[in-house]
């Protein structure tokens, strides 16, 4: 990101995918999943996985769409679904940056950013069946983005006060004298949230 800032792209695309993990098309996805994997063993295995249902309350209710959250597997699934846009928005000759869902595209304009928001928007729901979040999706000049914990002055990138908070939060947790387990176990959850 921080090279395109320098080549003069200090405006950006922040597109939100509107409840993006509850509303991916499963027959999308998995006309995506085959192109690349053709044992039909494995294909019916994820399909029956993404039908598999939620429980609410006491009972599972069924699922149409979607993909479960916080599993393994939805955000490996998720990259496979939006590699077309990928795939699209290289062809057009964008800068971009996308950690599953969360996609920012820089432009050197506000005009250029509102022509690709336009674009790109018309583009999600034809050919991936998804909707892009208009009130909470924005063209702003690059400092005045948060972007994964992120913010950006010029070239430079910080922390936002809040990933930071959150961050000392965790530490403290971790750290805690009163967190009943043994030294090795401390160190080994710390040393693994410090890597994550």
């Amino acid at each position: 990101m921080k090279t395109f800032v320098k080549a003069g792209y200090r405006y950006v695309v922040d597109l939100d995918l509107e409840k993006f993990f509850d509303r991916v098309n499963h027959d999308v996805l998995m006309s995506r999943i085959a192109r690349k994997v053709t044992n039909k063993g494995l294909l019916a295995l994820i399909g029956r996985y993404l039908r598999a249902g939620v429980m609410v309350g006491d009972t599972i209710e069924p699922t149409a769409k979607g993909t479960p959250q916080g599993s393994p597997l939805s955000p490996l699934l998720s990259n496979i679904l939006l590699d077309d846009l990928d795939k699209e928005l290289e062809a057009r000759g964008h800068r971009f940056v996308r950690y599953i869902d969360d996609l920012v595209i820089l432009v050197r304009s506000g005009r250029a950013g509102r022509r690709v928001m336009l674009n790109i928007s018309h583009y999600l729901p034809q050919k991936l069946k998804l909707k892009v979040n208009q009130q909470k999706s924005q063209v702003v000049k690059i400092e005045k983005l948060e972007y994964l914990g992120f913010t950006f002055r010029g070239i430079r990138i910080f922390v936002t006060n809040q990933a930071l908070k959150d961050f000392k939060h965790r530490l403290r947790g971790l750290t805690s004298r009163s967190w009943g387990v043994s030294m090795a176990e401390r160190i080994k959850r710390l040393n693994c949230y410090l890597r994550g």
